[in-house]
């Protein structure tokens, strides 16, 4: 089985073009994609509890 992944955007982060996740859903089989709906490019920092949340969620689901 593929190593799990994911990929957290936020909604207003240039860097995470729709191509770019669209690429990652396409390609990165046992892959998730989380948007941050009041971050940008730093949700870690934007959105901090949720970001915690949802990185510790991951990592106990892969487990």
């Amino acid at each position: 089985m593929p190593q799990p992944s994911l990929l957290i955007e936020g909604v207003d982060d240039l860097a995470t073009d729709p191509v770019s996740v669209q690429t990652y859903r396409d390609t990165v089989p046992n892959g998730r994609v989380v948007t941050f709906e009041r971050s940008g490019h730093f949700p870690h920092f934007e959105e901090p509890e949720r970001y915690a949340d949802t990185v510790r969620s991951f990592l106990l689901r892969s487990e």
